[in-house]
């Protein structure tokens, strides 16, 4: 019977558990974009970069933890679609993921 019932509060609580943990997630992806923007645009002013002037690795220096910092749970963030973008380039989540 104790058995039978909490395999019952199992079978409802896990997929909440994963859906719950699957926004989270996506609203973290979501507020390290903005994080890279926001360091993006204070990396061009220190360095007086034009619109035009594509990304340094440097920016790193401007996010706490670096890049490492950025990454969210299995996904890594893809160094070469930062480097390869001009300063006036807005990034989404697809762009680091």
């Amino acid at each position: 019977m104790v058995v039978a019932i909490i395999g019952l509060l199992a079978a409802i609580s896990i997929p909440a558990f994963k859906t719950v943990r699957s926004r989270s997630l996506e609203k973290t992806k979501a507020n390290n974009v903005r994080i890279l923007n926001n360091a993006v645009q204070v990396w061009a002013m220190d360095h007086m970069a034009a619109e035009e002037q594509n990304i340094g690795l440097d920016v790193a220096e401007y996010i706490k933890g670096g890049f490492d910092g950025l990454s969210v749970g299995d996904a890594a963030i893809n160094l070469s679609n930062i480097v390869s973008r001009t300063v006036s380039h807005t990034f989404t989540v697809g762009d680091l993921y």
